[in-house]
């Protein structure tokens, strides 16, 4: 997961704070578990994925449709595939199917420790404040929301799929 991480940083580089690496990190690990593990309804899941287009639509400067997190788990960023393939079913079905393949395992906290030495082999500096926020995450299940900086130059409108979802839906797309 450390080159996924290097790639956020230097993604998002002067705009990404503690607590959107912390964010990034705990997506890694629980994919779109880190919510919840049961079943989203659907319309509720394609309204909130049609306003965020909405919302990102014009401001967006994201070009690729997903983006690797972890080796099991990827963004699908949500404006350029509507953009693409001009449908939100699409993106609702592969949410949804994602909680067909829950595992226990990624209800699991995340290790602290194992994130130390990957923070401080990546050079991150503040490595206590970002395992604070994972250490809050295993306690009361408690997602950070992204920084206002990350906000206002990024614009993030993305689901956290599983790469077994992609794979089935790779055909149809």
């Amino acid at each position: 997961m450390e080159k996924y991480l290097i790639d956020e940083i230097n993604r998002h580089n002067e705009f990404i704070e503690d607590q959107d690496i912390a964010k990034f990190i705990i997506q890694a690990y629980t994919g779109p578990f880190h919510m919840s593990k049961d079943i989203p309804d659907e319309t509720a899941t394609k309204r909130t994925i049609v306003s965020e287009y909405k919302k990102a639509a014009k401001i967006c400067r994201e070009r690729e449709i997903f983006q690797q997190i972890s080796d099991n788990v990827l963004r699908l960023h949500i404006v350029p595939f509507v953009r693409k393939y001009r449908t939100a079913d699409t993106c609702t079905g592969m949410f949804i199917k994602s909680f067909e393949h829950f595992k226990d395992n990624y209800m699991e906290n995340i290790p602290e420790n194992d994130v130390r030495n990957m923070l401080s082999s990546v050079g991150i500096m503040e490595i206590d404040k970002i395992i604070s926020i994972i250490s809050r995450y295993n306690t009361d299940r408690q997602v950070p929301h992204h920084s206002q900086a990350y906000r206002d130059h990024y614009f993030p409108a993305y689901i956290v799929i599983l790469n077994d979802v992609i794979r089935e839906y790779i055909t149809l797309l």
